[in-house]
């Protein structure tokens, strides 16, 4: 190839490592498109089937083993414990563990606080009635979802994976955990519950980070350099 595109530091690594030239590696993350049709926070709530001002926390993504949707549930588990004051958790996605997970939810006795939503086409409209996104990912790039969450103005707590990290600025913007730990994303999640302030502050500083950082202008402008030294490779001056 003339040019390869990684979407976070750890995949440029990774192929920098696989001998792909620096000077074909591009790094340049996914772009966040603001979302133009979304729901007024009573209304997203209510698609969410959540009543009052209960905290909701989110989570957005397909129900494959990789997500780490499991790893959420049994943190939640934990929090109801650790948190005892109301809270509800909404999973918005579909794929093939959704029955496992629905079992899990059952097991774990969640079944009063946590719903899946199933599959929401532009889901990211419903981030508006969230108070807390939550990812709990195994592995990841550049998620979408969490620049659609960061973009809604939402703190994050996620694993510390892939670009994820980048992203947030380390704990800038949310609250960063180990891969595989439901103690330690439980213990994070009651931090972030029972401190509203600095939840709030994260989410304004996970705001004004992807609009400086994740904007489409800047993406384009990366793409189009990315594409002339591709040109200019092919061409012999490169």
């Amino acid at each position: 190839f003339d040019a390869v595109i990684a979407v976070s530091d750890p995949l440029a690594d990774e192929l920098e490592a696989l001998r792909v030239p620096p000077r074909r590696l591009h790094n340049i993350p996914n772009a966040w498109s603001p979302v133009r049709d979304g729901m007024a926070r009573d209304q997203a709530r209510s698609a969410l089937s959540v009543d009052g001002d209960t905290p909701v926390l989110g989570w957005v993504g397909r129900l494959i083993p990789i997500k780490g949707c499991d790893v959420f549930l049994k943190a939640l588990a934990r929090l109801r414990s650790s948190a005892p004051n109301p809270w509800v958790a909404r999973v918005v996605g579909d794929g093939p563990e959704l029955d496992n997970l629905r079992r899990l939810r059952d097991d774990l006795e969640l079944g009063d606080r946590v719903d899946f939503v199933g599959y929401v086409e532009g889901a990211a409209r419903l981030l508006t009635g969230v108070d807390l996104f939550v990812m709990s990912s195994r592995s990841e790039g550049t998620p979408i979802a969490l620049l659609e969450a960061m973009g809604a103005g939402l703190a994050t707590v996620a694993t510390d994976v892939g670009g994820i990290p980048e992203m947030l600025g380390d704990d800038e913007c949310g609250w960063l955990v180990p891969v595989e730990s439901p103690e330690l994303l439980a213990r994070a999640l009651t931090e972030a519950l029972r401190n509203g302030e600095e939840r709030d502050r994260r989410a304004c500083r996970a705001r004004a980070r992807i609009e400086q950082t994740y904007a489409p202008e800047v993406w384009l402008d990366r793409h189009e350099r990315a594409y002339r030294s591709a040109v200019a490779i092919r061409g012999g001056t490169g």
